[in-house]
């Protein structure tokens, strides 16, 4: 009777841990609960910390979208910036790192690895400065400001 109680015990503690590993944190949640609206890209040439906008009219309307798969795309439609090759969907992957206050992401086909800072995630507001990979505390250059 010891070892069954003991066992039942222990199933119940593993059983939480395992629970706990499945659950998906908060920020996970807001990112891919939907697409996100490229509405700016900034960028800080000198260092000032003042971000003047840069976007190209065809980038107002890309669309970001977190898969809870850790998947996502990059769409440009709409206003397209390549209009000879039609809409473009630039796939790869995502993940969130340094307590969810990193977004690591992957892109493919001939793209890039970039590693942002969340500055800011609402329901409503993304807002992701690039982190200089050989300089990760120098102050961010770029930012991206997606809405829903």
């Amino acid at each position: 009777m010891k070892n069954f109680v003991f066992y039942l015990i222990f199933f119940m503690v593993l059983s939480s841990f395992v629970k706990e590993a499945k659950k998906v944190s908060d920020v996970a949640q807001v990112l891919t609960n939907g697409a996100w609206i490229q509405v700016q890209s900034l960028s800080d040439d000198d260092g000032d910390g003042v971000f003047t906008d840069n976007s190209l009219t065809c980038e107002y309307d890309n669309t970001w979208v977190f898969n809870s798969d850790s998947t996502m795309t990059i769409n440009d439609i709409g206003v397209l910036c390549a209009p000879d090759f039609g809409p473009i969907t630039i796939s790869g992957y995502w993940l969130l790192g340094e307590n969810d206050t990193t977004l690591s992401v992957l892109l493919s086909q001939g793209f890039t690895q970039e590693v942002f800072n969340i500055a800011k995630i609402t329901s409503q507001e993304l807002i992701l400065d690039t982190i200089d990979p050989e300089n990760p505390l120098a102050a961010p250059t770029e930012r991206y400001v997606l809405h829903r």
